[in-house]
C-alpha cells in the first residue's frame, strides 16, 4: 500500500511539474500521440531568460537516505519517466557552506550536451529559510562544457529542498564540476505593474530629445526583442542621452526611468538601474490598449552603460527599450505598464563538487550540405538526450541560433509515422556546434531518419 501510494504521488508530481515548467515558458503541454512533445575553458553563467532552459518538463522527488546516509536514486529520480531513468547516472555528492547544502543527485551527458540535477536545502532552523520557492541561481560554473544554463525544476515545501537542472553542451568531458556562488530569493513578481505615468503629458511639456550614437561592437552589452533583425546588423545604434530625466518607480527596488523621447520617429524609453539590487532586479516596460489587452511590447531593446559599485564595474547599467510609436498622439489612447520582478536579497557562498561522467555512447549520425544564412550544416548526430549538429560558420553570432533553427525545421521522424517537431530547448557552444535538447527521451531504434529544411538525413 505504502509503495502504491508513492507511486501515486510521483506521477501527480511529475503531472504538477510539468505543467507548472511548460506555464512559466509559455509552452503548450506535449500531445500523448506525439509521444515526447570563466581557465581550461571553464563557463561561468549568469541567469539565462530563455526557454531553452524551460523546455525539459522533468520532475526530480525527494527521496529517503538509506542505512549508509546516501540517497537512492531511485527515490530521488524515480518519476522523471523509464526511460530517462535508465540514462542517468547517480552522482551522490555534496558541498556545504554557511549552513546550506548543495548536493549533485545524478547527471547524464553525451559527446555534446548534459543534464545534471542538484538539491540546494538550508539546514539551519533559521525562521527565514534561504532555500525556498523562489531560489534563482545567479552566479555558477560547470567546467567539462562550454555553454550553460540552469533552472529550478522543482521544490518541496516539507523538506525545504529545491532541485535545479543544469544543462551544459560543448566538448564535454569526463570529469566535471560543478560551482554555485550565489543565488537570488524572495522573487516579487507584478505582472501587471502600474507606474502612474502619463507619459503623454510627460513628452509634451518636454524639449525634443537629441540623441546620442552608439557603436554596437563597443558600447552595446546585449539586445533582444521581436525585431532585433530589423537593427542588429547596424554598426550604429542612435539612443537617448543618459539621465534626461529621474522617474522612480514605487514599489520597484533599484529600477528607474532615465529618458523618454522619440528617435528616428520611433519611442524610445530609457531604464536605469542603481542600488545594490539594481544588478539583479529585472523586468519591462509595455503599453495596453483601452480595453486592457497588450498592444504594444517594444521592437527591440539594448543596454549599455556601466553598473558602478564597491564589488566592482557591470556592464548594461542602462537598458533602452523601442517602441514602433511615432507621435504623441499614438500614446494618449494607450496605458504604461510593466511586468517587473524584485527579489528580497542575493545570498553569496561558495557551493562546488567535482565528479566522473562518462558519456552515453548510443548514437546514430547523418551527414548532410547544408547552406542557410551563410552557415553550411555538415553533419547530425542523434543521441538519446537530443541533436547535435555541426558545420561551417556555425559560431557566427550575427543571428540568434534559435531563429535559424527555427526556420530550417528540425523534425525527428519515427518508424511508426509520428513526428517531434524541434521547436524550442537549442543551445549553441562556443565552437559552433549547435545542440537541441529534446523535451524526453528519443528511443533511437525507432527512429527512421531527421529531416532539415525539408531534406531528408539517413542515420546509421
Amino acid at each position: 500500500m505504502k509503495q502504491q501510494k508513492e507511486a501515486e504521488f510521483n506521477v501527480k508530481s511529475l503531472k504538477r511539474i510539468q505543467a507548472d515548467v511548460y506555464r512559466r515558458a509559455n509552452l503548450s503541454l506535449p500531445q500523448e500521440e506525439q509521444r515526447f512533445k570563466r581557465s581550461r575553458q571553464p563557463t561561468k553563467g549568469k541567469k539565462a531568460w530563455t526557454a531553452a532552459a524551460a523546455v525539459l518538463a522533468i520532475g526530480i522527488a525527494a527521496g529517503t537516505a538509506n542505512a549508509a546516509g546516501m540517497i537512492d536514486l531511485n527515490g530521488v529520480l524515480g518519476f522523471i519517466g523509464g526511460e530517462r531513468l535508465g540514462l542517468i547516472k547517480p552522482i551522490q555528492r555534496s558541498s556545504q557552506d554557511q549552513g546550506i547544502e548543495m548536493t549533485v543527485l545524478g547527471a547524464v551527458r553525451d559527446a555534446g550536451s548534459a543534464e545534471i540535477y542538484v538539491a540546494m536545502q538550508d539546514l539551519t532552523n533559521e525562521p527565514t529559510q534561504r532555500i525556498d520557492e523562489t531560489l534563482d541561481v545567479y552566479d555558477y560554473f560547470v567546467q567539462g562544457g562550454s555553454a550553460n544554463n540552469v533552472q529550478k525544476v522543482d521544490y518541496d515545501p516539507q523538506t525545504g529542498r529545491a532541485i535545479v537542472r543544469f544543462l551544459a553542451n560543448g566538448r564535454m568531458q569526463d570529469r566535471m564540476t560543478v560551482r554555485i556562488t550565489s543565488f537570488l530569493r524572495g522573487a516579487h513578481k507584478q505582472e501587471r505593474y502600474d507606474p502612474n505615468l502619463d507619459l503623454a503629458a510627460l513628452l509634451t511639456s518636454q524639449k525634443p530629445a537629441p540623441y546620442v550614437t552608439l557603436k554596437r561592437s563597443e558600447d552595446i552589452g546585449g539586445m533582444g526583442g521581436p525585431k532585433l533583425l530589423q537593427v542588429k546588423e547596424q554598426e550604429e545604434i542612435r539612443a537617448l542621452p543618459l539621465n534626461g530625466t529621474s522617474i522612480s518607480l514605487p514599489g520597484i527596488n533599484g529600477i528607474k526611468i532615465s529618458n523618454v523621447g522619440f528617435v528616428d520617429g520611433k519611442l524610445h524609453i530609457q531604464v536605469k538601474r542603481e542600488g545594490e539590487m539594481g544588478k539583479y532586479n529585472h523586468g519591462y516596460l509595455y503599453f495596453t490598449d483601452p480595453k486592457g489587452g497588450r498592444d504594444r511590447i517594444a521592437d527591440y531593446s539594448f543596454s549599455y552603460g556601466r553598473y558602478d559599485d564597491e564589488q566592482g564595474s557591470w556592464s548594461g547599467a542602462y537598458e533602452e527599450h523601442v517602441f514602433d510609436l511615432s507621435n504623441i498622439e499614438q500614446i494618449r489612447s494607450l496605458k504604461l505598464l510593466g511586468y517587473f520582478v524584485d527579489y528580497d536579497e542575493l545570498v553569496q557562498g561558495h557551493w562546488e563538487v567535482t565528479f566522473n561522467l562518462a558519456a552515453e555512447s548510443r548514437k546514430l549520425t547523418g551527414v548532410i550540405d547544408l547552406a542557410a544564412e551563410g552557415r553550411t550544416v555538415k553533419k547530425i548526430e542523434v543521441s538519446p538526450l537530443g541533436i547535435t549538429w555541426q558545420g561551417k560558420g556555425m559560431e557566427s553570432t550575427q543571428k540568434r541560433a534559435e531563429d535559424l533553427t527555427s526556420r530550417l525545421n528540425l523534425i525527428v521522424h519515427f518508424k511508426d509515422g509520428k513526428e517531434i517537431r524541434a521547436q524550442n530547448g537549442f543551445i549553441q557552444s562556443s565552437d559552433g556546434s549547435l545542440t537541441w535538447i529534446a523535451p524526453q527521451t528519443l528511443p533511437l531504434d525507432q527512429i527512421d531518419h531527421v529531416s532539415l529544411d525539408g531534406q531528408r538525413i539517413q542515420l546509421k
